[in-house]
């Protein structure tokens, strides 16, 4: 292992720790991850977006397809609320609040 590094087993690779932006456990309402049997404990990296680091959401959580609480439509769970992808944006995309 690269000094000063940890290894993201689901991911596969080594990160650097100053790379890491957030570590949180995975924020979907779910009481487990999908296709997981617990929630996970999720890294957050500097080459992620700033939305997708703030979501909080481990990877298969964010992509998982959903009906839309906010516009009705069925869309990626990360894209709840995303200006680009739901029709019923948050008004501030950066702190995900209207």
């Amino acid at each position: 292992m690269p000094p000063g590094s940890i290894f993201l087993g689901d991911e596969g690779r080594f990160v650097a720790e100053e790379e890491i932006v957030k570590a949180c456990q995975c924020q979907c309402e779910r009481q487990i991850c999908v296709g997981r049997n617990t929630k996970v404990w999720c890294i957050f990296t500097t080459d992620q977006s700033t939305w997708v680091v703030e979501t909080g959401l481990f990877k298969n959580c964010y992509d998982e397809i959903v009906e839309c609480p906010r516009c009705g439509a069925t869309h990626r769970r990360g894209d709840v609320g995303r200006q680009r992808s739901c029709g019923a944006p948050f008004a501030n995309q950066e702190l995900h609040t209207d």
